[in-house]
């Protein structure tokens, strides 16, 4: 009999599940875990105080409009604050960058 896998129970068990098998992760949910589990920034980029701003308001789970009108500022300059966060952290969508963030303690 082999040894158990570290972290399968004391008696084997079952495996975890991998994000893509048989779960209910949310899009969101699946995006943070990915971010978590891979190392996307190197040498963390600083953020603006708008760019940190924009983040933690989406992070929150406002939309744009309404972290616009949070902040004092238009819908379009929040997409590019955004934009702006996304290139700096390395992301593909708003929800990694928000999530990217956090782990290196950015926001």
């Amino acid at each position: 009999m082999s040894p158990t896998p570290k972290g399968w129970g004391r008696k084997g068990g079952n495996p975890p599940i991998a994000p893509n098998e048989g779960t209910s992760y949310g899009v969101v949910s699946h995006v943070v875990l990915d971010a978590m589990m891979t190392d996307e920034v190197h040498n963390s980029p600083i953020l603006s105080k708008r760019e940190r701003q924009c983040l933690t308001y989406l992070a929150q789970g406002l939309r744009v409009i309404d972290l616009a009108d949070a902040i004092g500022i238009k819908p379009k300059t929040a997409e590019k604050q955004i934009a702006s966060a996304r290139a700096k952290l390395g992301a593909a969508t708003r929800e990694q960058a928000v999530a990217i963030a956090i782990r290196n303690n950015l926001l």
